[in-house]
């Protein structure tokens, strides 16, 4: 089968016409760093402050040891690769610890000075540096020798956190002799009872508390570096262990803590929380940690039973608030329901009124007009009969007079005769 697909490629790649395979490598190339010869394997240098190892023999360019990573730079393009000699891809970014490289070092290299102090620099096969890189680092190797310059204060030096920012370092703690640790009961967090500081190793990290800010370094005694929050294992720390230590005393019970070296921490911590350790073998040094543990989970019950009461307290509440909630929204409800027939009661109340209105209006209409016809009559007639009284009136006293004319006229021929 193998051999048919072979075949099948082959004769695929023969019948495709030349200028077409010419665009198909035109397409894909990348352009790539020329390699390197070496006459033989090359050898470094670790430049101090740091843990960047550099190749000092090459003139032409600089050529990094970092992180278990070779590091070059070629027509401004960085590359990196796992061999010094080949296998170089690109890397889209300058990498974040060649801001810690100094411009000058092959100058100070020369000179066998570093910052105005003699550097006796050490030379370390490429296979030294790529199998000890990270147990150096780890053990703050380079820390302890002050990188081979006398007179190095490393109190002043400044650290680089994740985040790229440059971090001034607490101030330091000095350890007459390498500290030694002690487990705390029911954790897998271990603690320098010797110093004042609190100082912790969790995780494979040290960690330490300086002026209400939390750092981390992967060394006791330098490189530490800003931690953003409180660190999640605090939490199970007891503040008051120093005085349960000196009493030799945990929950009541005697304890008796075992001091540990440092190095015998920093190589098993990892095992020692994998195969519970402390837990299955020495018990944290505590006697009857059974009815520790007993008392502890009878705790946590009374807690959890304290919080499911709680919690069924809050459901009755919530219960009873949600009752008088709906009590309260059927209660406006009512209201709005009543105000609302109230308003349709009035409504047809005056509508009826005015309906009745409406009715009534004609009648009354004509019932005035009949009284108006009335009274006008009556009117008439009374105008009528005044008249005709007037004008009777008048008659006799002009019948009156005419009498009256006639008499004395009589009276005057009775006179003249």
């Amino acid at each position: 089968m193998k051999k048919l697909l072979l075949r099948v490629l082959l004769l695929a790649l023969l019948l495709v016409p030349f200028p077409t395979m010419a665009e198909v490598r035109l397409g894909i190339s990348i352009s790539m760093p020329p390699l390197i010869v070496f006459d033989q394997p090359p050898e470094l240098i670790v430049l101090p402050e740091t843990y960047v190892y550099v190749v000092p023999d090459i003139i032409d360019e600089e050529i990094f040891f970092y992180d278990g990573w070779w590091w070059r730079r070629w027509e401004e393009n960085w590359y990196r690769s796992r061999d010094y000699s080949s296998g170089w891809d690109s890397y889209e970014d300058v990498p974040s610890f060649y801001s810690a490289i100094p411009s000058n070092w092959r100058n100070d290299y020369k000179a066998y000075n570093w910052k105005g102090h003699q550097w006796i620099h050490q030379r370390i096969s490429y296979k030294q540096a790529e199998q000890n890189w990270n147990i150096w680092e780890q053990g703050g190797y380079w820390e302890k020798r002050s990188w081979d310059v006398k007179g190095l204060d490393l109190t002043s030096m400044k650290w680089k956190s994740d985040s790229g920012i440059i971090i001034s370092a607490p101030s330091p703690i000095i350890f007459t002799s390498p500290p030694q640790l002690v487990v705390v009961p029911e954790t897998n967090i271990y603690v320098v009872p010797a110093v004042a500081a609190d100082i912790f190793f969790y995780s494979g990290w040290w960690w330490r508390l300086s002026e209400g800010s939390w750092y981390r370094s992967r060394r006791y005694y330098s490189g530490w570096v800003d931690y953003p929050s409180v660190p999640s294992f605090y939490r199970e720390i007891p503040t008051d262990w120093r005085s349960d230590y000196r009493k030799e005393r945990w929950r009541g019970h005697q304890w008796k803590p075992e001091l540990i070296p440092h190095e015998q921490v920093q190589e098993s911590w990892s095992l020692w929380e994998k195969t519970n350790h402390w837990e299955n073998e020495r018990t944290w040094g505590v006697e009857n940690m059974e009815s520790v543990r007993r008392l502890k989970h009878q705790s946590i019950d009374v807690q959890q039973g304290t919080r499911s009461q709680q919690q069924s307290i809050d459901v009755q509440q919530g219960t009873r608030l949600k009752q008088e909630s709906i009590d309260a929204q059927q209660q406006q409800s009512r209201q709005q329901v009543k105000k609302v027939k109230t308003k349709q009661l009035h409504q047809k109340q005056t509508e009826r009124k005015s309906q009745k209105i409406k009715r009534e209006y004609p009648r009354q209409q004509s019932k005035n007009v009949r009284q108006q016809q009335s009274r006008q009559q009556v009117r008439t007639v009374k105008t009528e009969q005044l008249h005709q009284k007037q004008s009777n009136n008048k008659q006799r006293g002009n019948n009156k007079r005419h009498e009256n004319n006639g008499k004395n006229k009589q009276h005057q021929k009775g006179r003249e005769k």
